[in-house]
């Protein structure tokens, strides 16, 4: 069968601006689930099960605060798997009031995911350097990875300081969309090969056309965060693109 990558990814398209923040507005849960189809089983399975997924959000609202979008590797391919689902909460409170729903609720729905795909799984937070705002569309839209590793003695809060720094200028110039960093924590899954990894949305690619622009006209942002990137940051050369799509209604 042919290799399907698709992620699947939440918290990235909300429709309401303000659920995007938790307690402290900075930090979101996420889980992934890698997956390959089970024997005849594919695509058009999997959205069958998950239009039955949407009903479940819908009948247990008050519990659930769950979202997720459909984004498909652009220009880069990986085969290992079929295809990865991505979802998130506002908060680790929700997550756990969303999970402890799912377990005694949506038994029968797990279930049917089983019959269609078997999945490696792992967990772990974003955090929020830069809200845009993006809001759920059926248009497709840009969101680029990037793979990084700290570099001995770097904390977190060190990358996180020259993020935001880099950001607080940025934004003061309109620049657009979302900027988060992924840092994977649990699960199964060997072969993220990064403790960091940037996340960008832009929202459009009008959007990302207008960034490229503000970068080119003010060198200057980079000749002041780039070095403390380049000290704190061993990364990947390459940038994966997605298109992403919104899938809970």
């Amino acid at each position: 069968m042919k290799k399907i990558f698709l992620l699947i990814i939440t918290i990235i398209f909300l429709p309401n601006i303000n659920a995007v923040h938790n307690e402290d507005h900075k930090f979101l849960s996420v889980e992934y689930h890698f997956c390959s189809f089970n024997e005849g089983m594919g695509m058009t399975d999997l959205m069958s099960v998950v239009k039955k997924f949407n009903k479940f959000l819908d009948q247990h609202s008050d519990e659930q605060s769950y979202q997720a979008a459909l984004l498909v590797a652009k220009y880069d391919m990986d085969n290992e798997y079929d295809y990865i689902w991505y979802g998130g909460w506002p908060s680790r409170k929700l997550k756990a009031q969303s999970l402890d729903n799912w377990n005694e609720n949506g038994q029968d729905i797990a279930a049917e995911f089983s019959t269609v795909s078997k999945c490696d799984s792992a967990s772990g937070y974003q955090y929020v350097a830069r809200d845009g705002g993006i809001t759920a569309s059926n248009t497709p839209s840009p969101v680029y990875y990037r793979w990084c590793n700290m570099k001995e003695g770097v904390s977190r809060s060190d990358v996180r300081e020259t993020i935001d720094e880099w950001t607080a200028a940025v934004t003061k110039a309109g620049y657009k969309g979302t900027s988060r960093i992924f840092y994977p924590t649990i699960g199964s899954r060997e072969s993220f090969e990064a403790d960091t990894i940037f996340v960008d949305i832009p929202g459009s690619h009008m959007n990302d056309y207008d960034n490229w622009q503000l970068r080119r006209d003010n060198p200057e942002w980079w000749e002041k965060t780039g070095p403390k990137f380049n000290e704190q940051l061993q990364c990947g050369e390459s940038v994966v693109q997605y298109d992403a799509i919104s899938l809970t209604d």
